[in-house]
């Protein structure tokens, strides 16, 4: 079984896993036995935290009246939360899948019942703290960086508030001057920031905020073509000036005509002028 999961995890790599290739053997297990080789898998290998929360999504959903599988899954994840001191000291790569499957089963216990699914809230966003706050190294920031992005629109629809200080963690980070930050986690850092200001809908980023070629995207814009009826402002500007040129080379017989001439091409607005009246005959009037 462990061979199994193993190359599922391999599949599921290039695309998303069909259901067949796990259907029969898992349905033929038992759930106590199958929730502990699942969480044996999530803790031991950091790709499995997806395949699982796909086979008990399947497996409860193909036996809705059966909950022992996705009761024990419960117990075993959130028993990894409340003991993830001891489990870091133990290992830390244990320590950061636990929370990679803390992400991925929320959605599931989500479709699953939503009351439950409330017990993953506080988890995910302590998570996300602690590794931040606990020394963090290069394999730290990475996985911080993957579930804020993935998971971040989820995150601020439960609480913006959290969200908000973890974006205040996400900015002194990238600040800092720490050497296991590379130029891949700080390129995640900057599309996780990029999410928040548009809302967290990817389709709004600009695409040169991703590739960063803002050269290519001034030289690629596409030039409007005009109507063959329609002539460009500089045309029409250049016609008038030569039209009004035209009219002064032809008006040289006197400086009268040339003083007319260049009424007719400027339009010059008249102010009427009040009549002068005397003050005498204001104040007989008044």
């Amino acid at each position: 079984l462990r061979k199994v999961f193993a190359s599922l995890c391999t599949l599921a790599e290039q695309g998303p896993l069909p259901v067949q290739a796990y259907s029969m053997i898992v349905r033929r297990m038992c759930p106590e036995v199958l929730a502990e080789e699942l969480h044996r898998g999530w803790l031991a290998d950091n790709r499995f935290a997806p395949t699982a929360a796909s086979i008990i999504l399947h497996v409860c959903t193909a036996e809705p009246r059966d909950v022992t599988l996705s009761t024990a899954c419960l117990a075993l994840i959130l028993n990894d939360y409340r003991m993830r001191k001891e489990i870091r000291i133990e290992s830390k790569l244990m320590w950061r899948n636990s929370f990679r499957a803390l992400f991925h089963l929320y959605p599931v216990y989500r479709q699953l019942d939503k009351c439950f699914s409330k017990c993953f809230i506080q988890p995910m966003f302590t998570a996300l703290e602690e590794l931040f706050d606990t020394d963090p190294d290069n394999e730290d920031y990475e996985t911080v960086s993957m579930l804020f992005s993935t998971f971040g629109r989820t995150l601020n629809d439960l609480r913006p508030i959290g969200v908000e200080r973890l974006i205040c963690r996400v900015r002194e980070a990238l600040v800092s001057d720490s050497e296991v930050l590379n130029c891949h986690i700080r390129r995640v850092f900057l599309h996780v920031l990029d999410l928040h200001t548009f809302r967290w809908e990817e389709v709004k980023i600009p695409e040169h905020y991703i590739t960063g070629r803002l050269e290519s995207m001034l030289m690629d814009e596409p030039r409007t073509e005009l109507s063959p009826f329609v002539k460009p402002k500089r045309l029409r500007e250049s016609s008038v000036s030569s039209s009004t040129h035209s009219r002064l080379r032809d008006s040289t017989s006197s400086p009268t005509s040339q003083v007319a001439a260049v009424r007719e091409s400027m339009i010059i607005p008249t102010i009427e002028e009040e009549e002068y009246i005397p003050l005498e005959k204001r104040e007989t009037a008044c």
